[in-house]
C-alpha cells in the first residue's frame, strides 16, 4: 500500500508527464477557446441563447443562497442563476469556520453530469479572482470600466463551484487553524459535505479539482485526501487540472526544465 506521500509524488510525476506531453502557448489556448465558443454558440456576434440549463434544488435551505443574475451590483446584464454564501466546514453545532462559495450551473450546451471546483492559490488568494478575471460567466478584470460577459467561461460546459479557501481567505469566516495542506484538505472536504447536504442534487456527479499557482500544492493534497477517504463524499473524483502550478520550493521548480533539456540532448551530454 502506498503512503500518502508516495501517492502525492506519483500524482505529481504523472502531471509532469501530461504537461510535458503537450504544451500550449497562451495564444494557442485562446484560439482553442474561441473555437469552442463558436461551437457552443456563444460570444460576440452570435445569437444569445438561454443563460443556463434548468436545475432545481429541493432542499429549502438552498433558497437562502439564491442569486438573481439580473440584480448583481454593477452588472447590467443577466449572468443567469447562481447560488452563493457561507457554509461551515463541519456539521458541529458550534462550528464557526465557514467558507464562501459561488456556484453556477452550466450553460445550455453544458453538462449537468459534471461539477468543477476552482480555487486560487496564494496561499490565501481569493477565488473570486479566478471567477471575475479568468473563467467565470462574467469578467471584471484590470482595465475594464465595467463587467462584461465572458465568452470563455467554464460554465459554458459544466457546473463550476468557486470556493474561497482555506479559512481566513476572502469572504470566508472563522479563526484559521490549519497547520498544513493535509488540514486544509480535510477542512475543504468537510465544506464539500455540507455543500452537498444543501445542494443534494449534485451528489454523484463527476468531480474535477482545478486551480492555479499555489493550488498546485493544494489540489494534489485535496485529491489525495478524497482518494484516501472514499466514503466521505458522494462525488466521483475524475481528475484534477492545475495551471502555472507551484509544486515545490523555487529552487526545485527552477531545475525541473533541466530534466527535459538533458533528455532531449542526452547524446550531447554522453549520458548513454
Amino acid at each position: 500500500m502506498l503512503s500518502s506521500t508516495s501517492k502525492l509524488l506519483v500524482a505529481l510525476l504523472l502531471l509532469t508527464v501530461v504537461v510535458n506531453a503537450r504544451e500550449f502557448t497562451k495564444a494557442h489556448l485562446r484560439a482553442r477557446q474561441a473555437e469552442a465558443a463558436k461551437r457552443w454558440g456563444i460570444g460576440p456576434g452570435l445569437e444569445r441563447r438561454a443563460v443556463s440549463k434548468n436545475i432545481t434544488f429541493h432542499n429549502p435551505k438552498a433558497s437562502q443562497f439564491w442569486v438573481d443574475g439580473t440584480s448583481i451590483p454593477e452588472v447590467d446584464f443577466d449572468v443567469g442563476p447562481s447560488w452563493s454564501g457561507l457554509l461551515p466546514i463541519s456539521s458541529a453545532a458550534n462550528e464557526t469556520r465557514k467558507l464562501f462559495f459561488w456556484f453556477f450551473p452550466p450553460g445550455p450546451q453544458g453538462s449537468l453530469d459534471d461539477l468543477v471546483f476552482w480555487t486560487n492559490g496564494g496561499p490565501g488568494c481569493s477565488s473570486l479572482e479566478g471567477l471575475l478575471q479568468e473563467n467565470g460567466p462574467f469578467s471584471w478584470s484590470w482595465g475594464q470600466a465595467k463587467p462584461t460577459p465572458n465568452e470563455f467561461s467554464w460554465t459554458n460546459l459544466s457546473s463550476v463551484l468557486w470556493v474561497e479557501q482555506p479559512v481566513g481567505t476572502g469572504f470566508s469566516q472563522g479563526v484559521p487553524n490549519a497547520r498544513d495542506e493535509n488540514d486544509v484538505a480535510a477542512q475543504l472536504v468537510g465544506f464539500f459535505q455540507q455543500f452537498l447536504e444543501v445542494f443534494s442534487e449534485l451528489k454523484g456527479k463527476n468531480f474535477y479539482l482545478t486551480g492555479e499557482s499555489y493550488a498546485g500544492t493544494y489540489v494534489p493534497y485535496i485529491a489525495n485526501y478524497i482518494y484516501e477517504h472514499p466514503t466521505l463524499l458522494d462525488l466521483k473524483l475524475k481528475g484534477f487540472w492545475i495551471s502555472d502550478p507551484s509544486l515545490s520550493w523555487d529552487v526545485v521548480q527552477e531545475q525541473i526544465p533541466a530534466v527535459n533539456f538533458v533528455h532531449k540532448y542526452e547524446n550531447v551530454f554522453s549520458l548513454k
